[in-house]
């Protein structure tokens, strides 16, 4: 069975940090957006890069949602889980999570939304049913997309839950 929600931990990066030192605010997509394209990589062998060539087809972003929670700092190793919490035809959203090291501290959650695009036209089209079917076995079914912050609770409810 496929890891619904893969993990793995990256260290904040001095030079990706304000005047306060805190992680900057842009970083925080350009770490989440790594870790899924590494999180793609290893856990389901699909790589963008591949797939783009292949089917002259791939995702572009057509929108962020991201909570600041817990500012992540120079030198801190944080756990970044990232999950497909909703596909349809021809879109579908990722949910990344960053954590601190132990993963039992919310520090930003992120929703990204991606239109599935011809390369050759620039326009929209349809996921294949194979990679539609593909995306539905890594879905994590049990997230019910209703915005950010009530996802927020939901979260902050099962990371007290799993420490106890």
């Amino acid at each position: 069975m496929l890891e619904k929600r893969p993990r793995s931990q990256v260290m904040v990066r001095f030079q990706d940090c304000d005047l306060l030192g805190h992680l900057n605010n842009t970083k925080y997509i350009t770490y989440f957006m790594n870790a899924r394209e590494d999180h793609l990589r290893t856990y389901y062998d699909f790589d963008l890069y591949r797939h783009s060539s292949e089917y002259h087809k791939n995702w572009v972003i057509t929108n962020h949602e991201i909570a600041y929670l817990r500012p992540a700092l120079p030198g801190e190793h944080v756990t970044i889980e990232t999950a497909l919490i909703a596909v349809d035809d021809s879109r579908l959203t990722v949910e990344a999570v960053m954590l601190d090291e132990a993963g039992h501290t919310l520090k930003a959650v992120q929703w990204t939304t991606f239109r599935y695009i011809s390369l050759s036209n620039g326009r929209p089209t349809r996921h294949d049913p194979d990679l539609l079917a593909f995306l539905r076995t890594v879905q994590q079914p049990d997230v019910v997309v209703e915005s950010v912050r009530a996802r927020i609770g939901e979260l902050k409810q099962d990371l007290r839950a799993t420490a106890v």
